[in-house]
């Protein structure tokens, strides 16, 4: 088992900027931890420094207290799977997953002992004499995370493991996957561009963007309490709506106003703008959050509305809509039709209505 941290880590391959910037943070024993940004982050490259496959140009990597930088990925006892599954296609699946055993000579008694207990694991014990040219993509995907859990690693990487599957497939291994983990007791570090990915399987999520942290947290702390704009437009979909606003002061209230709309500022957020400038903020609130027809809002957060494009999905329908040159996305339940042009009224819930800074993106509280 490991803990492992991160210790203001740089890594510069020589472009205008790092790759990687001043990243510090700790992965405690047995977390499955979930990183996810957008392609060219730098997401990767935190996992192949941790793993040994990048040297840090600054900063420490521990595990277990011990600084690794510069050892071998071999003597740091990490395993990794990757997006490609890299299993030797003229081996038989006993023989892929007995391979690493093999290099460290381990006893051969032992190493059948384990390849059987792994592919019990998996749930591949049938496949063993196959190769991998007989196996679908999702039996290949469980021969290469047995290969790499049958070392009993301290640590377990994973490089966008499940991206070449099917999406019912992908959907499948991701809680195989949470079970595995759950039953190894592996401390892991799981890479992908994918926000559903990390939402489903996370005990914490780190969102990165152009190789600087932007958060650490719970997908319901992510979610619900995002530390800025690129945070909350990057978790959730469909993505959050953003609308510039100007502050105006009406009836001993302050409003959001927006294309010739208004909306008080809800009271939670009345201190948080006392030191805003009336050009600087950025309302976001999410589809989920926009209401069809409400009948227990207040009525000055009920405005008029059209639809312009309705998308269904079985239990929900992705709808847009425009208020006045605003357009907004919603998620709206499925027992009404939603034709283009239908004019209605949307509810804004106050309770889930963001606001942030136009300049430095920073979430008001």
């Amino acid at each position: 088992m490991a803990t492992i941290r991160f210790e203001k880590v740089v890594k510069d391959f020589g472009a205008p900027e790092p790759a990687v910037k001043d990243f510090s943070m700790e992965i405690p024993d047995q977390e499955f931890l979930v990183v996810v940004g957008p392609s060219g982050c730098g997401k990767s490259t935190i996992l192949r420094m941790l793993a040994g496959l990048e040297t840090p140009t600054n900063g420490n990597i521990l595990i277990d207290d011990q600084i690794v930088n510069f050892l071998s990925p071999k003597q740091r006892d990490i395993a990794m799977v990757f997006q490609s599954y890299a299993l030797y296609p003229h081996k038989n699946v006993r023989d892929n997953l007995s391979f690493p055993l093999m290099v460290s000579k381990v006893p051969k008694e032992e190493i059948r002992s384990r390849v059987l207990e792994t592919a019990e694991i998996m749930g591949i014990s049938e496949l063993l004499d196959r190769k991998p040219k007989e196996l679908s993509g999702g039996q290949r995907q469980r021969v290469a995370l047995g290969r790499a859990i049958i070392r009993k690693p301290r640590v377990f990487l994973m490089d966008e493991p499940l991206s070449n599957l099917d999406a019912k497939l992908r959907v499948k291994m991701r809680a195989e996957l949470k079970k595995l983990q759950r039953r190894l007791k592996i401390t892991t570090l799981y890479v992908t561009h994918d926000q559903v990915e990390a939402m489903t399987m996370g005990d914490r999520i780190v969102i990165v963007d152009n190789g600087v942290l932007q958060q650490v947290g719970s997908p319901h702390d992510i979610f619900y309490n995002p530390v800025n704009k690129f945070v909350a437009g990057f978790i959730g979909s469909p993505p959050m709506n953003f609308n510039n606003v100007k502050l105006v002061e009406q009836q001993g209230k302050i409003w959001l106003s927006f294309f010739a709309m208004k909306l008080p500022v809800p009271e939670r957020l009345e201190k948080a703008i006392l030191s805003v400038k009336d050009e600087g903020l950025i309302m976001g609130i999410r589809p989920q959050s926009l209401i069809f027809e409400p009948t227990e809002l207040p009525t000055d957060y009920i405005i008029p509305a059209e639809i312009t494009v309705a998308q269904p999905r079985g239990t929900e329908v992705d709808t847009e809509f425009k208020i006045g040159e605003a357009y907004f996305m919603a998620v709206f339940p499925p027992e009404q039709d939603y034709e283009p042009g239908m004019q209605f009224k949307v509810g804004f819930d106050p309770k889930s209505i963001y606001l942030f800074h136009k300049e430095t993106g920073k979430t008001l509280y």
